[in-house]
């Protein structure tokens, strides 16, 4: 029996040697997809979905030695709405599409989920590396993005040509946006998302400078990027870490309005400086209420015919990978589409998971607001696009899925804990024997 324990607590306690690929897979990830500007002959979809493939073997394999797999509702949920998906790729090759397109798919938005696992599991050492590793790769991203927009490189030039359908070239030449190296609707994504991390600290850290200066970086990508669904996730984000200043005692509400106008007065000046930009955003901002009727004609077609079976046609089969295969191609909108390929059973398993996270995050709100933030502006984007199957986006999504779920189960065994302590400690009176 002591062997056995000896035994067990080795492998608990081994070091995983590998684990910095997972705390650092965003400058991984960036850092490949920036190889992409100078040739398209990179599979980057290839590359980061096989270092996912790896962190799921090495996740796996620590579970089997460990055989210490904790389950609760939101990751059986987490599981059965995987395992669907994974059936789902099987019905789009029964309906006659390649298996490629259910593939490619599974690898872009479903293979991220690992990050939800790592998530629940990463202590706070590492929860914080790997924040950090997130928003260095993010802050990378964004100073190659303002370069490329400022003083448009040849180089630019020709990653927008092999990466923009030639119909829209033009007018993105004539009003540009900020695409860096992954396209301006994954930098606006990826932006705010490092931005809510940034406002929290504003909250916590002793930085102040720093952070403030960043969230303005971060702000003003945002702005260049031209992305509606973006703008509105940036403005979601300041809302949200103010309502957490009401109750904090690190910060008041007062200093952390001091520090938005000062990021406003810096954006301001921006302006000033690029009339033109002001111009481009107040046409964009001014389209907003737009957007849904720009997206009406795909989302119709979903009313129509999408909800033909229980089941769904397929994964990926209506998406971008399935155009010019299919009669019906939903190219933006991810409820829709998601109705659509993988029918009522998929989409009310992903509904259940986001209702147990969204309920779990608002009893711990203030526990997990950066987290909160970016599941709440990622939903809320996937509204106009197709955010969710997004492969540089997805990782995090996920991951804060995970922090929401490891945050409240926290929460919760620490109230039990004190809970049983106030139990025994009443207990022991009553235990006592009276004289």
């Amino acid at each position: 029996m002591k062997n056995i324990n000896n035994k067990k607590t080795h492998v608990d306690l081994r070091p995983n040697k590998y684990a910095w690929i997972t705390t650092h897979y965003y400058l991984i990830a960036i850092f490949i997809s920036f190889t992409y500007l100078f040739s398209d002959s990179i599979r980057v979809g290839v590359i980061n979905a096989t270092i996912m493939m790896f962190i799921v073997i090495d996740y796996l394999f620590k579970k089997f030695i460990g055989r210490n797999i904790l389950i609760n509702k939101t990751t059986l949920l987490i599981i059965m709405y995987l395992i669907y998906n994974l059936f789902s790729i099987f019905i789009g090759v029964i309906n006659g599409y390649s298996i490629s397109i259910g593939i490619s798919e599974f690898s872009n938005g479903l293979l991220p989920i690992i990050f939800y696992f790592v998530g629940i599991e990463m202590d706070n050492y590492e929860t914080s590396v790997f924040v950090k590793s997130f928003i260095n790769s993010i802050l990378f991203l964004v100073c190659v993005g303002v370069f490329m927009y400022f003083f448009q490189p040849s180089i630019y030039f020709s990653y927008m040509q092999r990466t923009i359908v030639n119909y829209y070239l033009g007018s993105y030449m004539a009003a540009p946006r900020m695409h860096s190296f992954t396209g301006s609707v994954v930098l606006g994504s990826l932006t705010c998302m490092a931005l809510a991390f940034e406002l929290s600290f504003l909250v916590y850290s002793k930085k102040l400078h720093r952070h403030i200066f960043l969230s303005t970086i971060l702000l003003g990508s945002i702005i260049l990027t031209m992305q509606r669904s973006a703008m509105v996730f940036g403005i979601a984000n300041i809302i949200l870490i103010c309502i957490h200043t009401l109750k904090s005692k690190y910060i008041s509400f007062k200093r952390i309005a001091m520090y938005s106008v000062i990021i406003l007065v810096f954006i301001v000046i921006i302006f000033y400086l690029f009339p033109n930009l002001l111009e481009q955003l107040i046409l964009r901002v001014s389209s907003m209420s737009n957007a849904i009727n720009e997206r009406n004609s795909n989302w119709n077609l979903v009313w129509k015919q999408g909800i033909e079976t229980i089941g769904g046609s397929g994964l990926g089969t209506r998406g971008h990978r399935g155009m010019y295969i299919s009669e019906i191609t939903i190219l933006d909108g991810n409820y829709f589409k998601m109705i659509y390929e993988i029918g009522l059973i998929g989409s009310i398993l992903f509904i259940n998971i986001i209702l147990s996270v969204v309920t779990k995050g608002i009893k711990v709100y203030h526990s997990c607001v950066p987290y909160f933030s970016i599941v709440l502006g990622v939903l809320f984007q996937a509204i106009g696009s197709n955010t969710l199957g997004f492969q540089l986006v997805m990782p995090m999504f996920w991951f804060a899925i995970g922090r929401i779920n490891f945050i409240y189960n926290s929460v919760k065994s620490t109230k039990h804990r004190e809970e049983k302590n106030n139990e025994d400690f009443s207990n022991l009176f009553t235990t006592i024997p009276q004289g």
